[in-house]
């Protein structure tokens, strides 16, 4: 005889890491919001995952910003930023 184990049959909070095979949690099922920081291996944000505009200059460290001015000393013509300083 094979008992069916259903939704109905385990209680909140019980199935446990162990009780999960390997490969089983996939990706539609982690919500969009549930990836953390923590769990984000190093180095494995990369370029084709971030938008043209997600990284901006305030959010790089030790970043110098230089200005090309235009011959009236005034107007910007172009901006470049550095790392480090001058």
């Amino acid at each position: 005889m094979t008992t069916r184990i259903t939704t109905d049959n385990i209680t909140d909070g019980t199935v446990a890491t162990a009780d999960i095979a390997d490969s089983n949690v996939t990706t539609a099922k982690i919500n969009d919001d549930a990836i953390t920081t923590a769990k984000i291996t190093d180095s494995n944000v990369t370029n084709a995952k971030l938008s043209s505009t997600a990284v901006t200059s305030s959010k790089m460290a030790s970043l110098s910003t230089i200005q090309i001015l235009a011959s009236d000393g005034s107007t910007v013509v172009k901006t470049i930023f550095t790392p480090g300083s001058w």
